[in-house]
């Protein structure tokens, strides 16, 4: 794992979120460990995703992984989570047009009326009600994120 790419904070959380998985200490998690300890420094992965990301560190087939292995996996995760993250930022930037950090009907409006979209007045208030899930009248960073990322 290098260290360099992520900060020690996070390696610190992937060492103790290993050392609490550890059932039968024995140095070693299985898939399903993997999934939980992710959950616990805030990666969020199938067993499926999982399963095949191990499959490309660990070939002895027992579907255990080492710290070395738990903590390459980890940081793959986080800095694939991290570039998403980034590219979903950039995307609700598009739409904060006056840079305050959420998105206004009228911002909304603006981006998706332009020629491309096509989209009616009604269908982007449609599209804003339904991401505004707060209903304070505005689209936070999260709510985009929810409803235009995830989609």
């Amino acid at each position: 794992m290098q260290a360099g790419d992520i900060s020690k904070a996070k390696l610190s959380e992937i060492q103790t979120s290993f050392e609490c998985l550890q059932k039968n200490v024995d140095n070693k998690v299985s898939v399903e460990e993997c999934v939980r300890g992710g959950k616990l420094i805030g990666i969020q992965m199938t067993v499926k995703e999982a399963l095949k990301m191990i499959s490309q560190i660990n070939t002895d087939g027992k579907g255990l992984i080492t710290y070395e292995q738990y903590g390459q996996l980890m940081h793959s995760k986080l800095k694939k989570t991290e570039k998403e993250k980034a590219m979903q930022l950039a995307n609700f930037r598009k739409y904060d047009k006056d840079g305050n950090g959420s998105i206004s009907f009228d911002e909304l409006k603006l981006v998706l009326g332009q020629q491309g979209y096509g989209m009616t007045e009604k269908a982007i208030l449609e599209h804003f009600n339904n991401a505004d899930t707060d209903g304070d009248g505005e689209i936070s960073f999260n709510e985009f994120v929810k409803y235009f990322c995830e989609i």
